[in-house]
């Protein structure tokens, strides 16, 4: 299991920002050696970018592409799936401790993860069980 966070440029709008996360978030995967994954988020405007071409020829057309050939030459994975914000709350927090560093610094944590880490993925496994045991 990896964790990171990245302090990017200014990018126009929100799938932008999540277009770069995922890229990083893939890019770290390999670079870590791993191949089976599942991508999970909670943008659908990314899932649907990466799991068709339509958007080639949007702003981020040629991330989406990069995107999508990573995951072809790469990764054996198995699902992209669209999940709830709630149940992703340590994505974004993480994210915004980047927000205090300096442009371009970066930091991918690996087993053992960072207690803090830890803490936020309980967090968000309690919230996304107890979000799909309600009648």
């Amino acid at each position: 299991m990896l964790a990171g966070a990245s302090k990017i440029s200014p990018v126009r709008d929100a799938l932008s920002a999540e277009t770069v996360a995922c890229l990083f978030a893939l890019k770290s995967a390999e670079q870590a050696g791993i191949s089976r994954i599942e991508l999970e988020m909670d943008c659908s405007q990314l899932r649907e970018a990466i799991t068709s071409q339509d958007r080639d020829l949007a702003p981020c057309g040629v991330l989406f592409r990069s995107i999508r050939e990573l995951l072809r030459d790469h990764f054996i994975c198995n699902k992209i799936v669209n999940i709830s914000r709630s149940c992703n709350s340590s994505a974004h927090e993480i994210a915004k401790l980047a927000l205090s560093w300096d442009p371009g610094q970066s930091n991918v944590w690996t087993d053992p993860l960072p207690e803090f880490v830890n803490s936020l993925v309980t967090r968000d496994i309690v919230e996304f069980t107890s979000i799909n045991e309600r009648p």
